[in-house]
């Protein structure tokens, strides 16, 4: 059983506090944009802004913390439901408020989609105390309930497309510009 424990533990909190303790020890070349050790930590640096070098990391817990610990609350239960939509909502903030990207457009992305998780999240909520018997009077239909989760969800492709047209028709601007 201890064996168990610790291999299911290895992978899901064992990379992110490795990851974050050997960029830790790096934390200063990275800040002062050694080019070696950039080059090192590419691959969870390049999108982030150098202050932030730990995003990365807060990204693992914050998928770990919703997918595996939020199961701690009890599989279906309300108090699940609503552990997750404070959670969701705790690294929507912490997103908005930090706006680690470097581009502007994947700080702007990265909101919606955290908002979208809180908010398909809230409605797994009021769904759940309407099916335990508390009363959702008011709030909207079942119907209603079940649409805005696929609202939600499919919003984020128009947003999406007109975001990389938007990106695509700058570039060739600055062709254009160019030649």
């Amino acid at each position: 059983y201890v064996r168990q424990v610790f291999l299911t533990l290895i992978w899901p909190v064992g990379l992110p506090v490795v990851l974050y303790v050997w960029m830790h020890r790096a934390k200063d070349l990275i800040l002062a944009e050694d080019e070696d050790t950039l080059r090192k930590f590419d691959f969870v640096l390049c999108d982030y802004k150098r202050e932030y070098w730990f995003w990365e990391v807060v990204e693992l817990f914050r998928k770990l913390i919703l997918s595996g610990v939020i199961g701690l609350f009890g599989r279906g239960t309300i108090a699940q439901s609503f552990a997750a939509v404070v959670i969701s909502f705790f690294f929507f903030a912490l997103s908005v408020h930090k706006q680690p990207f470097v581009s502007n457009t994947m700080n702007f992305i990265k909101a919606v989609s955290e908002f979208q998780i809180f908010g398909i999240l809230l409605v797994c909520t009021i769904r759940q105390t309407g099916k335990k018997g508390l009363p959702v009077v008011g709030l909207g239909t079942e119907s209603f309930y079940g649409t805005v989760p696929i609202v939600l969800t499919v919003f984020i492709v128009p947003l999406v497309i007109y975001i990389v047209g938007g990106n695509v028709r700058a570039l060739r601007g600055e062709k254009n510009d160019q030649e």
